[in-house]
């Protein structure tokens, strides 16, 4: 089984589970890049071997006992990151030598 786990910017929302189980790999995969193209901050996908339940998977999970395959993050965080830090460089270029060495933790 396989076990999506999702993260929330301000915790989880009321309404929602953040875990979901699938029986199918590639169907937990598009839940969980989906999770983070919506309002997920992240997406954790598990497998969880020797159990059938989508509850004993959830289980699983929660007690340590899960694979963590892969952590989808939205596309946009690693963008955002860039910008900033292409931005950041930018603006020490501008301020002079002191603020490159600043940049580069010299």
């Amino acid at each position: 089984m396989f076990v999506v786990h999702s993260q929330f910017p301000t915790g989880e929302p009321e309404d929602s589970a953040p875990f979901k189980a699938f029986s199918c790999m590639t169907d937990a995969t598009a839940f969980a890049k989906a999770e983070v193209e919506g309002d997920a901050e992240m997406a954790f996908l598990y497998e969880v071997v020797g159990v059938s339940d989508a509850r004993a998977a959830i289980d699983g999970v929660k007690i340590g006992r899960a694979n963590l395959l892969i952590a989808h993050a939205p596309k946009g965080n690693e963008a955002q990151r860039k910008r900033a830090d292409d931005a950041a460089w930018e603006r020490a270029q501008r301020e002079g030598a002191d603020a490159v060495l600043r940049f580069l933790g010299l």
